[in-house]
């Protein structure tokens, strides 16, 4: 048995740009027992052997244990970003179900992607946290027979069954349908999965894929990122015809597509993985009735230039009094102006990157009780303290709630210039 030593990894990139779980943990590597003939994984890894199917790495628990203790309770990992963390090994090594403990023990939320209808056994169902637990079982077909022909995973009739026996159970659950490949899937079955959510990512083609997985590829015209894609029109056709769940979701690579999706599919505009956090408490304080003014959305990267304070105080004379300012007032320059605006008896949304307070905080009570401020959180679970992955989400939330953006500073290559590409945005400093 070899060791798998790079099983934490936080992905960058495009893909770390666009997905607000880009932080996983493997307790397997080198190789998955599914080896699924579409898979990026075995694309990146196949030339250099380093991919075996049948004799993947096996991660440390302990160092997983070491690992797992210096994260912020809150913080969610994705379990299986390069392999399958239920693949059959699992039933020997354990390290899955060990990890789970570890994440419960610790308060740690888990993203779990599988294909495998193991994690819906009573044994795994028994150590599953519900406030901590959300689950992605993949179908790429709705025939056993045509899917074993490209993925030796569980068959796709026995992964619906454990879709539908997690959801009754009260998890939260979704049917991941990717890759999307239309010529797979019969949406009369799809339709009927008993499941509240469905989450669709369609294919990405490279040279590999081409070479190993045999399919029609002539309507993959658009190339972006390195692959190629199905045009944004012929995704938009194939979407609708998936109308059997309350909640759809599609993860996207491309640009324009993911723009798109975000604001006219999405459930959760802010999370394409919709995950849920229970929580019996409010996720709002102080004047709900803020967000039916227009809004303003304020943002600006932690590194800032001397001058731009004075352009924030010179610009926050201009906004009219009816305007709400929306900002996370984390970083230098917006926590400048929130305190500029609470002098000026602006009107003010507060996003947090954590859950709501328990209390008003005595800074803000004034303010809240005049009804001049609003805080709220897009997070309803036990998310004590901030990480980057939550700031990634509440910055998103400004952007999505705003009705027009304005930047202070802005830090070329960082986390708030990839949220911002594409938007329209004001900018008042500089870009560092």
């Amino acid at each position: 048995m070899k060791e798998f030593k790079s099983f934490y990894k936080t992905v960058e990139g495009n893909e770390g740009q666009k997905c607000h779980y880009s932080t996983r943990l493997d307790t397997y590597g080198c190789g998955c027992f599914h080896d699924c003939k579409y898979c990026y994984a075995k694309s990146l890894l196949g030339f250099r052997d380093l991919w075996h199917p049948d004799d993947p790495s096996v991660a440390d628990i302990s160092k997983i244990e070491k690992k797992i203790k210096t994260l912020e309770k809150g913080t969610v990992l994705r379990l299986g970003g390069m392999t399958d963390c239920f693949q059959p090994c699992e039933v020997k090594h354990k390290v899955t179900y060990k990890t789970i403990q570890f994440l419960n023990k610790y308060g740690i939320h888990y993203l779990i992607v599988t294909k495998s209808n193991l994690i819906a056994s009573d044994e795994y169902m028994k150590i599953l946290d519900k406030n901590l637990a959300h689950i992605q079982i993949t179908v790429t077909s709705t025939d056993d027979k045509t899917a074993l022909t490209y993925e030796q995973a569980t068959i796709s009739s026995e992964r619906i069954k454990a879709i539908e026996k997690l959801s009754a159970n009260g998890f939260d659950v979704a049917i991941r349908v990717s890759p999307f490949i239309p010529e797979y899937i019969d949406f009369d079955i799809l339709n009927k999965v008993k499941c509240k959510k469905v989450i669709v990512e369609f294919l990405r083609v490279n040279g590999f894929i081409k070479r190993t997985f045999d399919l029609d590829y002539s309507q993959y015209t658009h190339k972006e990122g390195g692959y190629y894609h199905l045009p944004l029109e012929t995704k938009k056709k194939l979407i609708s015809k998936i109308k059997g769940f309350e909640q759809i979701s599609v993860c996207e690579d491309c640009t324009e597509a993911y723009n798109y999706w975000k604001t006219h599919v999405n459930y959760n505009p802010s999370d394409c993985c919709n995950l849920s956090f229970n929580s019996e408490k409010e996720n709002y304080i102080g004047n709900l009735k803020l967000l039916n003014n227009h809004k303003m959305g304020f943002l600006s990267s932690q590194k800032s230039h001397p001058n731009t304070i004075s352009k924030i105080t010179e610009w926050l004379e201009t906004v009219d009094e009816d305007i709400c300012i929306v900002s996370g007032f984390q970083s230098k320059n917006e926590s400048k102006l929130l305190d500029l605006s609470l002098k000026n008896n602006k009107k003010i949304i507060m996003v947090l990157s954590r859950e709501i307070y328990d209390k008003c905080p005595t800074k803000f009570e004034k303010a809240v009780n005049s009804g001049q401020m609003l805080i709220i959180s897009p997070f309803d679970n036990m998310l004590k303290v901030t990480n980057r992955d939550n700031a990634k989400i509440r910055n998103q939330f400004v952007l999505d709630t705003s009705d027009e953006i304005v930047v202070g500073d802005l830090s070329v290559g960082g986390m708030l210039d990839g949220i911002l590409n594409g938007k329209a945005f004001k900018l008042l400093g500089e870009k560092l």
